[in-house]
């Protein structure tokens, strides 16, 4: 191979090198709010408006995403602009970045930032290096219960627990031997001194007029003569009920017997005009 030959071999290498290079992809990751839409737009660094990409995409429930533009330039600029239902909520503009090299946008109302993996990180390092608190438990001031017991009561409860153990005697025990004895000691009194008891009850004598069975012959007569007054009091009773009931009917048919005379005479007088 000639002088010649190797020195195009090296150009045409190096210029797909630099053709590679050139066209590295740049990863950007944006982090916004949920459920919005966003527009990335990838713009040249010079002084002028040079347009190179645009990406539109939903932030989702995350409000996380990512684009990946692949270009020849060395540095980018990117604006995001942030919309909901048609209305602009946000537009920021970031850069110049290099380009191949990934870019974290953060644009959040009121928290905006070009780097939020590095602040991310930051604020890890402050939570690792903070002091960790440990609260201390607070001491106990109240002084323990001393419980003095000598020896004596030691034994005696022991002793009586120990008794106690030993001998248990049921409360139905009781009271079967209970209900026998006294049903034993009501059976001697009764059969000791029921035949005196029983002579020495007298005998109920009937209260004059507590009943018809017991009355006198006296008694029976002033009984019928004063139930056979009341009988004829209730008669006459009855019979000037009746006669004010006929004398109402009488009335009744006179006052009738008024109204049709009226009406005659008054049709006779009516007539005769």
């Amino acid at each position: 191979m000639n002088k010649r030959n190797i020195i195009l071999a090296a150009f045409f290498l190096v210029v797909i090198l630099t053709g590679f290079v050139s066209a590295a992809d740049t990863v950007i990751n944006v982090r916004t709010v949920s459920v919005h839409k966003a527009v990335v737009t990838v713009l040249g660094a010079g002084e002028g408006y040079t347009f190179l990409d645009s990406f539109f995409k939903d932030t989702g429930d995350s409000g996380e995403l990512a684009v990946t533009y692949s270009g020849g330039q060395d540095e980018i600029k990117v604006n995001v602009l942030i919309s909901k239902d048609g209305s602009k909520i946000m537009l920021e503009k970031f850069g110049p970045f290099p380009a191949g090299e990934p870019i974290y946008l953060q644009v959040i109302p009121g928290k905006v930032s070009d780097n939020y993996k590095a602040m991310d990180e930051a604020k890890a390092t402050e939570a690792a290096a903070a002091p960790e608190v440990v609260e201390e438990p607070e001491e106990d001031t109240a002084e323990p219960e001393v419980v003095e017991e000598t020896e004596e009561e030691n034994k005696g409860i022991t002793g009586s627990a120990i008794f106690s153990k030993k001998i248990v005697i049921p409360k139905a025990i009781y009271y079967v031997v209970g209900g026998i004895l006294l049903v034993g000691v009501l059976l001697i009194v009764v059969m000791k001194f029921g035949p005196s008891i029983k002579g020495s009850i007298p005998r109920s004598v009937p209260k004059s007029g507590s009943s018809p069975g017991f009355l006198g012959a006296s008694e029976k007569s002033s009984e019928v003569a004063r139930l056979e007054g009341q009988l004829k009091e209730a008669k006459v009773e009855i019979e000037k009920m009746k006669k004010m009931e006929a004398n109402r009917e009488k009335i009744s048919e006179v006052e009738r017997r008024l109204a049709l005379d009226r009406a005659e005479l008054q049709k006779l007088k009516n007539s005769g005009d």
